[in-house]
């Protein structure tokens, strides 16, 4: 009845709707007018409905209590709690389980208890544990049942009586735990209602106010629309691109270096602060400690910690449409953004990465964006800050930031020499100079680490290339693209019927002149000057995305028909959304550092043992943040003492009798592989999550 009740109250509310509009419209619009507007407010409906039900329940409580009793027949007294279904939805205990006070612990996705005698369980277990469960009418719980599990109390606010899990072969037993309170069935019902109601009027109202504004001034509304429709395109290509990259960010486990972020963001600000000081984290402050107050507050999952990156590069997919209709025009500005939007290398490297690589594209579209409005308002001092402030942005992100920035001057220079600004407009470059030079003299107080790293190898001519595809999106037709905007450019600048100093003519010579430069520095300095540490590696270079796509879009500029130009951008929206989800669909992480700790987990009849031993192959930073992230969940599961290679020494291997190796990324030292080869048998070597498994001789 409730149920009912409530449906037939947002059917009363959309039909309500619908009379109010047609009063307001009735004589304003025509009938196929009308049919628009209603089908409109009932698509509002349906997303009222679905966004109203994202919203959590409200739950009760259900006491469990294990016995540590059993029948005759049962060989043990242990519980383990598959989940609960609630009004048939299934929930699964690891995923979904809250637990208001006490503490069995997590077999695999199952919460467990075990006899205070038996040794495979961690510290602290207590019989009694308080649940928290969703409110609704049927609703169950679900039990591992088989010949080692036992008697049960349970409480659920009515009734105490106790069931027994035992049976004679593994199966689940299920147990009726009736339904919640009538007064919270209501309650949780009126929640749902009223998010329902406010945001079906809110889009309704807002849908009615922008109509009758149009009605009262069509002219005005259709100069708007014409001024403004490039930004509702790239606005809806960042709304689709956002939909689209929170459904697949889960798709793969966080990769070494993302382990190494979440161990430097797991802490306070000044733990991050610290960690970059001391070069333990080779990034500038920024990202990291914006990162820092995401982590504080994110929920649990993947998806949730990237949507910091996801929404950066949307934000920067609208950016890139702007500054492209403001430099060549509207078509231009779509194709910009469907590039970015749908380049594999955005989402791989940037969306779906924990890291900077967001910040630094992010920023790095603002920074152009400024450095425009700069010069089309004759240098006003109010764009001249906000430049400065994103190249600060920028370079704190990343130390490839200062390159990008170093563009930006050269070509200020240029335009100083030429007369086209004045010298006020270096005031940015100050700005960023002292912030930089505080914080680099910081580093040098602070650093406990060298300043570069030494595991990257010299380029060769064929490593610019795969740079060249790589930024252009990691994909033929997108790298053709690239190629002839870079001739274009070159063309226009040398072109005789062009003024050298046109400004479309300088930012597209800007773009390639930044790509040039960044690729040939870099190369010179990865072969003569210091080969074995040469700072070139792909992702390094994603400050240069909006370059590329700015000149890729030039071949909009040959073309002189608005229905070819939409017709171009319509098969490139086609071909690089088809060949980008067929790239993220399909890829997985080479290190599977999530699906390794989530079998772990599962072996709880050892990993809670004083002699089984579970060693990581990563450094101690990674180990602290993939036992933060995907051991314990956390804090949700127990710690199960993760130790690396690096701090444990034969001797000490041999007092274990089994021994976990997780070995993505590095493989084991040859001192510790010797021992474990010599001393134990290998169980299991299970390549696809890159774990092995000893036991003693």
């Amino acid at each position: 009845m409730i149920l009912f009740t409530a449906a037939a109250i947002k059917i009363l509310v959309f039909i309500l709707t619908l009379v109010v509009c047609y009063r307001i419209f009735s004589k304003r619009l025509d009938k196929k007018q009308l049919i628009f507007f209603s089908i409109l407010v009932m698509i509002f409906a349906c997303c009222a409905n679905y966004i109203s039900n994202l919203l959590p329940p409200l739950t009760d409580t259900i006491t469990l209590t294990a016995l540590g009793e059993k029948q005759e027949e049962a060989k043990g007294t242990e519980v383990y709690l598959n989940g609960y279904t609630i009004d048939g939805e299934e929930y699964l205990a690891g995923k979904s389980l809250e637990v208001e006070s006490g503490h069995w612990f997590w077999s695999g996705e199952t919460y467990a208890w075990r006899p205070e005698t038996d040794s495979r369980q961690p510290a602290g277990v207590s019989r009694k544990v308080v649940l928290n469960i969703p409110a609704g009418w049927d609703r169950t719980l679900n039990f591992s049942s088989n010949e080692w599990r036992g008697l049960v109390q349970i409480d659920d606010g009515y009734n105490v009586w106790v069931e027994d899990t035992y049976a004679e072969k593994g199966s689940v037993r299920t147990v009726d735990i009736g339904q919640s309170k009538t007064a919270l069935l209501i309650i949780n019902q009126l929640q749902y209602l009223f998010l329902y109601v406010v945001i079906l009027l809110i889009m309704s109202m807002c849908t009615a106010w922008i109509t009758i504004r149009v009605l009262r001034n069509p002219n005005k509304a259709k100069e708007w629309l014409d001024k403004n429709v490039g930004k509702l395109v790239y606005a809806g290509i960042s709304v689709f691109t956002f939909c689209l990259m929170f459904h697949y960010a889960a798709r793969a486990s966080f990769w070494y270096d993302e382990l190494y972020e979440v161990a430097f963001t797991k802490g306070s600000l000044k733990d991050a602060l610290m960690h970059c000081l001391h070069m333990s984290c080779d990034n500038p402050p920024l990202a990291v400690m914006l990162e820092t107050l995401w982590y504080s507050i994110a929920p649990y999952g993947e998806k949730w910690l990237l949507l910091i990156s996801i929404i950066s590069v949307c934000i920067s997919i609208f950016i890139m449409g702007v500054i492209c209709e403001k430099i060549l025009d509207k078509y231009c500005g779509i194709l910009a953004a469907i590039l970015m939007a749908m380049s594999t290398t955005v989402w791989n490297n940037a969306a779906y990465e924990y890291r900077s690589y967001a910040w630094m594209i992010v920023f790095s579209t603002l920074t152009w964006f400024y450095y425009f409005k700069r010069n089309e308002c004759s240098g006003q001092n109010k764009y001249i800050i906000m430049f400065g402030i994103c190249m600060i942005c920028l370079s704190m992100s990343h130390y490839f930031g200062v390159l990008a920035c170093a563009c930006f001057f050269c070509g200020d220079i240029y335009l100083f020499v030429k007369r086209k600004i004045n010298i006020k407009v270096f005031i940015s470059y100050c700005l960023l100079a002292v912030i930089f030079l505080i914080w680099f003299v910081s580093v040098l107080l602070y650093k406990r680490e060298g300043f570069l790293p030494t595991w990257h190898t010299a380029p060769g001519v064929t490593a610019i290339k795969t740079l060249l595809y790589f930024v252009s999106g990691n994909y033929k037709l997108t790298f053709l693209l690239f190629v002839w905007g870079m001739a274009t450019a070159i063309s226009l600048f040398l072109g005789k019927k062009t003024y050298k100093l046109g400004w479309i003519n300088y930012y597209c010579l800007l773009s390639l002149c930044s790509i040039v430069f960044t690729v040939s520095m870099l190369f010179l300095y990865g072969n003569f000057i210091n080969p074995n540490g040469s700072l070139w590696k792909e992702r390094y270079f994603c400050f240069l995305i909006p370059h590329v796509c700015l000149l890729s879009t030039l071949i909009i500029l040959c073309i002189k028909s608005d229905y070819i130009k939409k017709a171009l951008c319509l098969f490139f929206a086609i071909v690089l959304t088809l060949n980008c989800l067929g790239v993220i669909s399909t890829s997985k992480s080479s290190e599977p550092f999530r699906e390794a700790a989530d079998w772990i987990y599962t072996q709880s009849n050892y990993i809670f043992n004083a002699d089984t031993l579970i060693i990581s192959n990563a450094v101690a930073l990674v180990k602290d943040g993939w036992n933060e992230y995907y051991i314990t969940r956390q804090g949700r599961r127990d710690d199960i003492g993760i130790v690396t290679q690096y701090e444990i020494n034969a001797e000490q291997i041999l007092e274990y009798n089994r021994i976990y190796v997780q070995y993505s990324h590095s493989a084991t030292l040859s001192n510790l592989q010797s021992v474990l080869d010599d001393n134990y048998n290998l169980l299991i070597d299970n390549k696809n999550i890159k774990v092995k498994v000893y036991s003693r001789k």
